[in-house]
């Protein structure tokens, strides 16, 4: 398991060099400026909940994995409701047309946004609980370095505003820890740390790892392409 995790930790620095992310780290621009993909990010962030609740989430299911990612899912599908409080923070709650919304979220400028929730779906679709389990902490591991990148944004723009963004900020970072998060993987870390795959397990789970990053990369250029746009 060790090797699958250090894999997972190696997209690190691939990741941390993709231009949204050194777009977010540099200072030199407006914070608001940085923070101005919100838009388009909503698609993700308000589907991320309900992929929480309707493909990661098996009740029924007990091994620990499952375990594990059921109790992490009652946490992530709550960060929706940090994003609508921050869209209203960033100003973003002026009235628009309900059309005009829609072709917004389902324009062009969103594409690879939206794409981003149906490509997860399908990589989640019909895997085991441990394939899962590696999928969420791949993502976990996403999660925590685009909102570090966030969180620095967010923080500048606070000291200009005032306002406390809890979801582009450190509120959000502090639950993104890059791993999966509950009683249940303390719970179970020491199976987890011990637990031997196969070796077609592991090679599944490194080829879905490399799924993880190439549809990240596309979701983040999106976002900073839209950034680059709307500035």
């Amino acid at each position: 398991m060790k090797d699958i995790k250090n894999y997972i930790l190696s997209y690190k620095i691939k990741y941390e060099q993709n231009p949204l992310i050194l777009f977010l780290n540099n200072s030199s621009l407006d914070p608001y400026k940085r923070l101005s993909l919100a838009p388009c990010l909503a698609h993700f962030a308000m589907s991320f909940s309900d992929l929480n609740k309707f493909i990661y989430r098996n009740l029924e299911q007990k091994d620990m994995f499952q375990e594990i990612i059921n109790e992490h899912t009652f946490e992530d599908e709550r960060h929706a409701t940090l994003f609508i409080k921050d869209m209203k923070q960033l100003e973003y709650n002026t009235p628009n047309l309900f059309v005009d919304t829609l072709q917004f979220l389902w324009g062009s400028d969103t594409i690879k946004v939206r794409q981003t929730t149906f490509d997860l779906i399908s990589l989640l679709s019909n895997r085991s609980s441990f394939e899962k389990y590696v999928i969420l902490e791949s993502i976990e591991n996403n999660g925590h370095i685009i909102f570090k990148a966030l969180s620095y944004a967010a923080e500048e723009l606070s000291l200009i505003t005032g306002k406390n963004y809890i979801y582009f900020g450190m509120h959000h970072l502090n639950l993104e820890t890059g791993h999966a998060l509950g009683k249940k993987v303390e719970f179970y870390s020491e199976k987890i740390e011990n637990y031997r795959p196969t070796l077609s397990q592991k090679e599944t789970a490194l080829y879905l790892v490399d799924c993880v990053y190439d549809i990240f990369n596309l979701f983040w250029n999106n976002l900073y392409d839209y950034s680059n746009k709307s500035t």
